[in-house]
């Protein structure tokens, strides 16, 4: 995962079973309070939290689930 000056890691906890871990770190381009993912027939939404994990190469910000929505046909 390349990652630019002006993107921000995060992890994203929670969610339904079967939720792949692949998912879970990812690249923002900056610290929405919401980041909607599509997962399956529908999206996974998850909040920002006020925590974070330090690692070797900077900080990573956690991201809360919070409800799952259907895509509508």
């Amino acid at each position: 995962m390349a990652m630019t000056t002006s993107q921000v890691r995060v992890r994203l906890e929670g969610g339904p079973n079967g939720f792949p871990d692949d998912f879970r770190a990812r690249l923002v381009n900056s610290l929405e309070p919401k980041i909607k993912v599509q997962y399956g027939c529908g999206y996974e939404h998850f909040e920002r939290t006020d925590e974070s994990l330090t690692a070797v190469d900077g900080d990573v910000v956690i991201y809360r689930w919070t409800a799952q929505t259907r895509i509508a046909e």
